[in-house]
């Protein structure tokens, strides 16, 4: 729980949004496709801001977070949107979600105006890859993001319990030698968090997990910093301000 407060004050410190606010001018403009960041620009930003060293990172980040009761990744951030009422929170956010989720790999799952609740299912793929001796191993991940609304403000809730993995058999770099490449999809499996780098310092697959907790740290705060712009810039830039 102290550990939580302490990431909890990191990302809404001065130094933390000063750093994210680099990277949140650069994608100002509307994405109206499905994916709201695309893997190369979460395994950038994360290099930038950490470095590539994965596994070293990846140990860094556990002095401030930790897995909740349940073995789940879960981040949360209070964002405060001046003097905009609930209402009208609800109709920027109802209308990026619904641009933004639309399609097989992500959806919204509730978008609820009576209740001031919207909860999405996102995704990121290919976000770490693990070659073996005889199997490869590419892991991506789909998150719960649920932001309840309320007058001046909301809360942004983004919950993950595993890695979603598939696993080309035969696709190692034994087969690689020899000229044959397993398809990544004859196999579909689940990482739990519990078992793997850096919750897990005997994890056989320790850089990949270490690659996949790292980015995917850093994806849930570009989530947080995109609906931060949204809820405070607007959709199309402009306030509704009469007083001109």
């Amino acid at each position: 729980m102290k550990k939580q407060k302490l990431l909890n004050a990191l990302h809404s410190s001065s130094v933390f949004r000063s750093l994210s606010l680099l990277f949140v001018l650069s994608f100002s403009v509307l994405q109206t496709n499905a994916q709201v960041f695309k893997t190369e620009e979460v395994e950038q930003f994360s290099i930038e801001k950490y470095g590539d060293d994965w596994v070293e990172q990846a140990q860094y980040l556990t002095e401030f977070i930790e897995l909740d009761k349940n073995n789940r990744l879960s981040f949360s951030r209070v964002i405060q949107c001046g003097r905009k009422d609930a209402e009208k929170l609800y109709e920027l956010l109802n209308d990026w979600f619904t641009k933004t989720f639309s399609d097989k790999k992500s959806e919204i799952m509730t978008n609820s105006k009576a209740e001031r609740l919207i909860i999405a299912r996102g995704y990121l793929d290919d976000m770490a890859d693990h070659v073996g001796g005889v199997n490869r191993y590419i892991v991506g991940i789909h998150p719960l993001i649920r932001v309840d609304i309320k007058d001046k403000r909301i809360k942004v809730h983004f919950l993950l319990s595993n890695y979603d993995v598939k696993k080309a058999s035969g696709g190692g770099l034994i087969s690689k030698i020899s000229g044959k490449d397993g398809s990544p999809n004859n196999y579909d499996g689940k990482w739990m968090f519990e078992n793997t780098y850096p919750f897990n310092p005997n994890d056989s697959h320790r850089k990949t997990s270490a690659q996949a907790f790292v980015m995917t740290h850093i994806y849930s705060q570009m989530i947080f910093d995109k609906i931060e712009e949204i809820v405070n810039d607007g959709i199309v830039g402009f306030e509704d301000d009469d007083n001109w």
